[in-house]
């Protein structure tokens, strides 16, 4: 069967972008194509509360957990950490990391069911995970901060 699919794009060659064949009848061969750019931040939605991360595919767990370590150094008492579907253990992962590290405690869970946003599913999980400052939070993170500091301008 992919042989048969691949035998196919050769056929179809001028359809699929990046794929080609040098002389007929021979085998299809990939061409260099430009990768797509990355994604830069994500632009700040107007609808979002200030305290609130959400988790999803498109970045690390450090990242989520970086922002949430950032928010509450801000001055924000409380930060919900939120995810949806499968990506609910991407968000206890982030809340786990931030425990371990000592700079947060957890103040409430909530999960719930809803309407489901694509067609695959009829409903959708979401867990909602709200933190705040654990004991000593601005002491480990000033010596996060300086740390990270101090490894950039060991990197220039």
């Amino acid at each position: 069967q992919f042989l048969y699919f691949i035998a196919s794009l050769a056929q179809h060659q001028d359809s699929v972008p990046g794929v080609g064949s040098s002389r007929e009848g021979s085998p299809p061969t990939i061409r260099n194509t430009a990768m797509p750019p990355k994604r830069g931040p994500a632009p700040p939605n107007p609808n979002r509360p200030d305290g609130n991360v959400q988790v999803g595919r498109g970045r690390s767990n450090f990242v989520y957990a970086d922002l949430t370590k950032h928010l509450l150094a801000n001055g924000q008492e409380e930060v919900e950490i939120s995810a949806l579907g499968s990506i609910i253990s991407d968000a206890v992962a982030v809340v786990e990391m931030l425990k371990n590290q000592g700079l947060v405690v957890v103040s409430k869970i909530e999960t719930s069911r809803g309407a489901g946003t694509n067609a695959r599913s009829a409903n959708t999980d979401k867990i909602a995970i709200w933190v705040k400052k654990a004991p000593g939070f601005q002491a480990e993170y000033d010596r996060q901060m300086k740390e990270r500091k101090e490894k950039q301008d060991k990197e220039e």
